[in-house]
């Protein structure tokens, strides 16, 4: 409750309005201090680095394995294979790279390579759409290169992927990061320095790991809660609906009418 209240504060303030923008930041922000405390967790205990290094990956394996990846990569990959591709697209130029997206789309659906790749892929998609007003700026997107990494990005960028990841992330990797650190500083803080006094970890990790999370968090329920008022929803029956891909059913069986005359 706290948290969807500080967040429709952001919001009517107009601290929210560029949120698109921020997320990403902050969800790369909190992805990159969440790796960083993973990294020095080693040092102190390995068993807690396994359990935050499974987190960290947990959302991207999710998203991996979901049905808004994948009908994304079975179609790009039929129209690869069958050349249909719009002549003004930079993948449609040349055998070459029609072969070298085939190669890199079968690749994407393999697991172990598949998921190493969709984390490398979810990063460039978001640092991509961070820095595209620099590159359009300074005329580098025509460049075939950056078209060819921009066509094929947006190719695979279905549209609830975006809001899928988000979830993944949200419930897999910055709650229970939150909640693991916390219990950990709390009860363990003692373990963070070795026997020459050298601290592994200090407080100032600790709390700019946690405050990325925390505003990540804040961030992304923002954005989910925006998202369920756009098809009438509540929070908790959004979330349930749109990863069951439901939505659709949503306005076929009037579940806004029915959530409001039950409000």
């Amino acid at each position: 409750m706290c948290i969807l209240f500080v967040s429709q504060c952001l919001e009517r303030c107009g601290v929210l309005k560029y949120k698109p923008t921020f997320q990403k930041i902050l969800t790369l922000f909190d992805i990159s201090t969440d790796i960083r405390m993973c990294s020095l967790m080693y040092h102190v205990n390995p068993y807690w680095y396994m359990i935050m290094l499974s987190s960290i990956i947990s959302p991207f394996l999710v998203y991996w394995s979901s049905h808004h990846h994948f009908q994304r990569i079975t179609g790009l990959l039929a129209h690869v294979q069958k050349g249909n591709y719009d002549q003004s697209s930079s993948l449609n130029r040349n055998y070459f790279v029609s072969g070298i997206v085939s190669i890199y789309l079968v690749c994407l659906s393999l697991p172990i390579i598949g998921i190493i790749l969709t984390i490398l892929e979810v990063c460039s998609m978001y640092a991509f759409e961070l820095i595209y007003p620099f590159l359009k700026w300074s005329k580098l997107e025509d460049c075939s290169l950056c078209r060819c990494i921009l066509d094929i990005q947006k190719s695979l960028k279905s549209d609830g992927a975006s809001e899928f990841f988000v979830i993944s992330e949200l419930f897999f990797e910055s709650i229970p990061q939150i909640i693991l650190q916390i219990w950990i500083y709390t009860q363990y803080a003692d373990t963070f320095t070795n026997q020459d006094g050298v601290p592994y970890i200090k407080t100032s990790d600790i709390v700019m790991s946690l405050s990325a999370a925390m505003a990540n968090i804040f961030m992304n329920i923002s954005m989910l809660q925006s998202q369920a008022k756009s098809v009438g929803l509540s929070l908790s029956l959004y979330i349930p609906y749109f990863i069951g891909a439901k939505i659709d059913e949503v306005f076929e069986e009037g579940v806004p009418v029915y959530n409001w005359i039950h409000s």
